[in-house]
Formats: structure tokens, sequence, C-alpha cells
């Protein structure tokens, strides 16, 4: 058991030591200190309350707490950093589906 402990320490130390890894972990950093998101994370989950308290009124309120709704997602989803976050998360889950694969 001690040998498989050691080799998984190795294993995870050469994962960090991947480029890809490094940069998931930055990309993660400057996502958490950005104020700017950090904002629009707050305006999506009030747009969120807000359209589920509306749900029962007209369709047009309805309707005009969904549009806001979904533009500040876009604006969250299509910021620099979120976009770059979802590529290098996917670059980091194929790389863990591919130790997966071997481990299988």
């Amino acid at each position: 058991m001690e040998l498989i402990n050691s080799l998984l320490l190795e294993i995870k130390e050469e994962l960090l030591n991947e480029p890809v890894v490094k940069q998931y972990f930055l990309l993660l950093e400057q996502i958490k200190k950005n104020n700017e998101l950090h904002d629009l994370k707050e305006k999506i989950k009030k747009a969120q309350v807000d359209l589920s308290l509306h749900f029962g009124s007209s369709k047009k309120v309805h309707q005009k707490k969904k549009e806001e709704l979904l533009r500040l997602q876009k604006l969250y989803d299509e910021h620099p950093l979120i976009v770059n976050y979802n590529f290098v998360f996917n670059e980091v889950n194929n790389l863990l589906k591919a130790i997966e694969e071997i481990l299988k």
C-alpha cells in the first residue's frame, strides 16, 4: 500500500506540473479575484430569484425577467476569463479521462 501511495503522490505532482493544469489553477484564481465576474454572478443570482418570483406574472413581465437573466448569463459566459477557463477545463478533463482509461 505504501508503494501505491507513493506512486499516486508522484502522479499528483506530475499532474500539477503539467502546463494545462497550471493554467487551469491560474485561471481559477483570476476568476475568483475578478470583481466584474463576482458582480455579474451576484446579478445573475438576483435575476434568477427575480424570475422565479415573477413566474405567475404576465407573460410580458416574465419574458422581460427571463431576457434580463439570459443577457447577464451571456455577459458572464462570454467574458474572456470564463471562455479561457472553459477551454482549459475541458483540456484538463480530457487529460484526467486519459489517465482513467489507462487505469481501467
